[in-house]
């Protein structure tokens, strides 16, 4: 399919975006487009991957699928968890196989939908709020005598409102 300018009515975007809508689906079923690529006469990753800078709508239904399929790898690592989903059950399953489901199931939602289920935390309320990069910065040394400890007391009691409870 030649890159022509978008045309939502054109024979060639009809026929690019049924392909769109069948990756969709197979990504909204939480599965891999690696097995999805060039399978049963579908495009190649980087046509795919060409069709997304060229055309911001296929982008945003893709990446909506992705999510989509997210959701239902974690539906699957909590099946898996209960021993209802097929991966737990049958003669075929061994010690610690619904433990390394789950977490591969997870770990792929993580890299899917880090927004959701990603390592982050979310500062001053803000789900959308930007990682945090922690910086090793030299800072005062920790008290080493009583006397250190007490000054250290007092301006923490200081910054809290509280006094001391203790002393030497």
């Amino acid at each position: 399919m030649s890159e022509e300018a978008y045309d939502p009515q054109s024979e060639a975007s009809r026929a690019r975006l049924a392909v769109v809508e069948s990756l969709c689906e197979h990504l909204s079923d939480g599965l891999h487009a690696d097995q999805w690529y060039g399978k049963n006469g579908n495009p190649s990753h980087q046509t795919i991957w060409r069709w997304r800078r060229a055309y911001k709508p296929y982008d945003d239904a893709i990446e909506d699928a992705r999510r989509t399929g997210s959701h239902v790898l974690i539906d699957q690592a909590v099946a898996i968890a209960d021993g209802s989903h097929p991966v737990a059950q049958g003669p075929e399953a061994y010690p610690g196989q619904r433990k390394t489901q789950c977490w591969a199931r997870f770990e792929a939602a993580k890299r899917i939908n880090p927004a959701r289920y990603g390592d982050k935390m979310a500062l001053g309320g803000d789900a959308n709020a930007p990682a945090i990069k922690v910086e090793s910065t030299p800072g005062p040394a920790a008290p080493q005598t009583a006397a250190e400890l007490r000054t250290w007391a007092a301006k923490l009691a200081a910054m809290t409102g509280d006094a001391p409870t203790s002393s030497d």
